[in-house]
């Protein structure tokens, strides 16, 4: 691209002080050394007592620079600073300079020591050729809209100029001949099409007799333009992420009724209204509790209505979760209803006497075939094993479910003087107690959060036969958070009272926190028991129960309470 001289001659009376470059010793005639040591400001030079060397006297300190190229990597010195030594010693002096100068200087960079003009030079004497100095850049004003003008001036002449400039975020330079344009002055222009970003890095090579210099910085240090923020064209922002996506969704028409309570067996119906250009609308659903969302695409129907039904047998309690997404024009997916940690939810509701559904609350089961035992101790020689082993059938039906089994209590315990008073173990014998016996326990519900459960003991202890007798009052959901309390008596065993709470923990974990009042084994002294359960379901069809508590008689009778079960269910 050729600029008119007439604009050029304005552009550089104008612009002539925006870049300038910087003049470097000529290491032909200037005394020259090395850089030795780096020491916060100062730096030591290997110029000693060179002549001109000397306290005050001027010196410039050059940093290498690496020039790629088609050929071998070419080693350039680059002018950085310019300052004055302060000491001169037999072989080595020191300059101060900037910290900000001193951490791009390194050891083994070049020095060169700046000898003052000859005195005797004749007045008519052909002056010295120009360097990089003499050079004057400017520019146009950097728009992103506009092309961006160069124009070297070169009063001497006869230098090839190269441009090598970069956008940001980009790697390496491009390299850009300058046209000569007469009058001394060389001309370039990057079009407006190649501009990517609102700052540009630049800097000048120029080769004049087989020697390179630079101008207007290096690849190291680059001189950089600013297009002003008012005239960049800012990336625009997506509609879509200016909003919430659910307001989104809506503000492009979409539109969705939420699905009351079902019931249990029913299909689970969802409909929504997403007209262009919305499009592909999709369902995530699971019962609640489960970790994974079902993902499928909704059915097209007239006038930009789409449903899905999932199936009967997809559907159960005690609710089901999901979420909607649909894509606008441009194939965002946007969050229309609900989020994956924020679900909606619908209550499925259950009839108590629907074995169909009730069953497939249990996994499907209706049996199950169960062992447990548990170790009581009150500290010292005082203690009970308990041991359970039974089948239950779940009925489905008011008498909900009906248990049998048997089990045992072994232990020893202490009775209270005949004369009244405390027990004291250390002058008393313990006594041995023995209870085998088989129960039939049923549960009658009345309600999916009510239900009652009595079971009827009869076994043979050391007296002969006993009966003993056990009442629960659950009130909630047996698979939810429920609260259980009750109480147990059976001959010459004792009697306790039961308060618990189970609190379900996801799908596969049940935990249940119990006290006991209780004055077993020997229906003599009261005491405390409390415990925490853990049931976890390996499998569907598997399970297994774990207890660890303590058990007291006084503050100085305490001992562990432990328990572990397993039961399979089918």
């Amino acid at each position: 691209m050729r600029v008119p001289s007439s604009a050029v001659a304005a552009l550089c009376s104008a612009l002539a002080t925006l870049t300038t470059g910087v003049a470097s010793a000529s290491p032909a005639t200037a005394p020259a050394g090395a850089v030795v040591k780096v020491t916060g400001e100062r730096v030591y030079v290997s110029l000693g007592t060179h002549d001109g060397a000397a306290p005050g006297a001027p010196v410039v300190l050059f940093e290498t620079v690496s020039l790629p190229g088609p050929g071998p990597v070419r080693q350039e010195y680059v002018p950085v600073a310019r300052s004055f030594l302060a000491e001169v010693g037999e072989r080595v002096s020191y300059a101060r300079v900037a910290l900000a100068v001193a951490d791009r200087i390194e050891v083994g960079d070049r020095v060169e020591l700046v000898l003052p003009d000859a005195a005797t030079t004749p007045a008519d004497e052909a002056p010295q050729a120009a360097g990089p100095g003499d050079i004057v850049v400017g520019t146009s004003t950097y728009e992103t809209a506009a092309p961006l003008l160069f124009d070297v001036f070169d009063p001497v002449g006869g230098g090839a100029f190269v441009l090598h400039y970069r956008f940001d975020r980009e790697p390496e330079y491009t390299r850009l001949d300058l046209k000569a344009a007469g009058e001394g002055h060389h001309h370039a222009a990057i079009p407006a099409e190649l501009h990517q970003a609102r700052t540009l890095s630049w800097y000048l090579t120029v080769t004049r007799g087989g020697v390179l210099a630079f101008v207007g910085g290096n690849p190291a240090q680059p001189t950089r333009l600013q297009a002003p923020r008012a005239v960049v064209p800012a990336a625009p922002i997506p509609e879509w992420r200016t909003v919430s996506p659910a307001r989104r969704a809506r503000e492009l028409g979409y539109d969705h009724s939420r699905p009351g309570t079902i019931a249990w067996g029913d299909v689970l119906g969802f409909a929504v209204y997403a007209p262009p250009p919305l499009r592909t609308p999709r369902v995530h659903y699971r019962i609640a509790g489960e970790l994974t969302y079902h993902r499928e695409a909704m059915v097209a129907e007239p006038n930009d209505h789409f449903t899905f039904v999932v199936p009967a047998t997809g559907v159960a309690a005690p609710a089901m979760e999901y979420y909607l997404t649909v894509e606008d024009g441009d194939g965002h997916e946007l969050l229309a209803s609900g989020t994956p940690e924020r679900p909606e939810r619908v209550a499925v509701k259950a009839d108590v006497f629907d074995i169909g559904a009730q069953q497939s609350r249990y996994r499907g089961h209706r049996h199950r075939l169960n062992a447990f035992g548990e170790l009581v101790s009150f500290g010292g020689d005082e203690f009970y094993a308990h041991w359970e082993a039974d089948y239950f059938y779940r009925l489905f039906s008011i008498l909900y479910r009906l248990r049998m089994g048997l089990g045992s209590y072994n232990g020893q315990g202490y009775l209270r003087p005949a004369t009244g008073g405390d027990v004291i173990p250390s002058q008393q014998d313990t006594v041995g107690v023995a209870w085998y016996y088989g129960y039939s326990e049923f549960e009658w519900r009345f309600d999916k959060y009510l239900s009652v459960l009595t079971k009827l003991m009869l076994g043979i202890n050391n007296d002969g036969v006993g009966v003993g007798f056990e009442g629960i009052l659950r009130i909630g959901d047996e698979l939810g958070l429920n609260l259980e309390i009750g109480g147990l008596r059976a001959a010459d065993l004792g009697t306790s009272g039961l308060f618990r709470l189970n609190i379900p923990a996801g799908r596969d974990w049940m935990f249940a926190g119990s006290v006991w009042v209780e004055n077993l084994p020997l229906d003599e002294e009261t005491g405390f028991r409390m415990a925490l359960d853990a049931n976890w379901f390996v499998t569907d069809n598997l399970s297994l129960r774990a207890r660890v508590g303590l058990a007291a008689r006084t503050i100085d009778r305490i001992g562990p309470n432990v328990g572990l079960g397993v039961a399979g269910h089918f």
